[in-house]
């Protein structure tokens, strides 16, 4: 069975200020809740259709007449990079817990190998180290510890304590 996409040919309002479009025949639906845009310009379907997936690198905007284009996506803010770092470090955290856990219950047990205490002692060394990556002066910081290991961003830093055998790559401190 074959499927066909059948245009129903709405009309759109484009705004560039929101980046976004608006069905003509949902207007009274903005209008009353307040969200219909003073900028916005006509627009086909297919106008509508060409702007829905953008390009890699790629946001929707607004050119000089109001019509929909393709514009540079901004490079993160002090804040993002900030807030990629704190997630980051958090998901790093998580794992190394996730990981000493069991190594702690062996240990308590009475049931671990030579391998596992050496493992245990490397990954909590880890986690401490981990725990000691202030963020709050990301990337600022960060990229100079990152400079020293001819890396880029958290990764590098977070990377250089883990064991070898958990490392993303080849360690680069």
């Amino acid at each position: 069975m074959f499927r066909v996409m059948m245009m129903n040919n709405e009309r759109y309002v484009f705004s560039g200020t929101t980046g976004a479009f608006y069905p003509l025949s949902r207007k009274q639906g903005y209008v009353d809740a307040g969200s219909w845009p003073d900028d916005g310009v006509e627009v086909k379907e297919d106008i509508f259709m060409k702007f829905q997936n953008p390009p890699p690198g790629k946001l929707r905007g607004g050119d000089a007449n109001g019509y929909p284009c393709w514009v540079d996506t901004p490079p993160p803010t002090l804040e993002d990079e900030r807030r990629s770092a704190a997630l980051t470090k958090k998901s790093q955290l998580d794992e190394a817990g996730r990981i000493i856990g069991p190594l702690q219950d062996a240990v308590d047990l009475g049931m671990t190998t030579n391998t596992e205490k050496a493992s245990l002692l490397t990954w909590k060394k880890y986690r401490m180290l981990l725990n000691r990556v202030d963020i709050s002066t990301a990337p600022d910081k960060l990229a100079d510890a990152a400079q020293r290991g001819k890396g880029g961003g958290l990764m590098p830093v977070i990377e250089q304590g883990k064991p070898a055998h958990h490392r993303k790559g080849p360690s680069t401190f």
